[in-house]
This record gives structure tokens, C-alpha cells and sequence, in this order.
């Protein structure tokens, strides 16, 4: 699953994992692969541990990528520096702002210590599209999003 979020592979990648449930946290488009592919270019991971029970496993991983906070927080500021220069503002503008933050080349990387759950369904390993793995693998954008709501 993280080879293929990494390569952009995301039909690859929803063998293993709800990718339209992980997707969705990002608020890009579905049809904006090209965007999407963005959101994990910077994605490196250590596996540390692997417990398996029955039709259930967690991972122990250390995973490097985006601090989609400071993403976040880089969109807002240059989105409100637009609205209080009294210039239109739509979301497709937002939308290229994101886009341009997650292309920068010198976005800041977070790395965290998290646990990924999978279950067994139908004989085959499938990551639980969680929460934790939404933090892990897009760090700070759920708490980005709580501060702007």
C-alpha cells in the first residue's frame, strides 16, 4: 500500500486500503490524480513491528512525509491575504494554492510513530482506513482543518 501511494498508483493501492476514504480527507477532486500523486511523493516509511492475532494485525511504522499543517496554514494565509487585498477568491483558486504548497519543493517533512491496523478479509491483509492512518500518512491535516472550522 505505501509502495503505491508513494508511485501514485492508487488503483494498486485500493487493493489494500478504502483509497476513496483516505482520499477524501485530502479534499482534492477524484479525477485530479496527477494532484493527488502529490500528496505522498515525499512518503519514506520504517516498518518496526508486525503483530498478527487471528484476522487482525497492527504495524508499528515510522513514517516521513508533508506536514500537511503547515500546508494548510501556508493556503490560509495566502488565501486571506487575498480576500482582505479585496481581490475574488473561488475554490478552484484555493484549490491551485493547495496544489502550488504541495509542489514546493521545500515543504517541511514530519516524521511520526504510528500503528496501522489491518483485518483479514476474504484471505487477504486490508489497512484499516482509520483516523490513524489518515494522521499518519497526512500529519496535521485533520487538526489544520479543525482550527480554520
Amino acid at each position: 500500500m505505501l509502495n503505491s501511494l508513494k508511485t501514485g498508483d492508487f488503483e494498486k493501492a485500493s487493493q489494500y486500503v478504502d483509497i476513496n476514504a483516505l482520499l477524501d480527507s485530502s479534499k482534492l477532486e477524484e479525477n485530479d490524480q496527477d494532484k493527488q500523486k502529490l500528496l505522498f511523493d515525499k512518503l519514506s516509511w520504517k516498518i518496526n513491528k508486525v503483530t498478527e492475532e487471528n484476522n487482525n494485525a497492527t504495524v508499528e511504522v515510522e513514517i516521513t512525509t508533508k506536514d500537511f499543517k503547515v500546508i494548510i496554514e501556508n493556503c490560509m494565509q495566502k488565501a486571506l491575504k487575498a480576500v482582505f487585498s479585496g481581490q475574488d477568491f473561488s475554490n478552484e483558486q484555493l484549490e491551485n494554492m493547495l496544489v502550488e504548497e504541495l509542489s514546493n519543493e521545500q515543504v517541511q517533512t514530519t516524521t511520526l510513530n504510528s500503528t496501522i491496523n489491518l483485518t483479514k478479509q476474504d484471505g487477504k491483509w486490508k489497512v484499516v482506513s482509520d483516523d490513524t492512518l489518515v494522521s499518519a500518512l497526512l500529519p496535521g491535516l485533520n487538526e489544520a482543518i479543525e482550527e480554520i472550522q
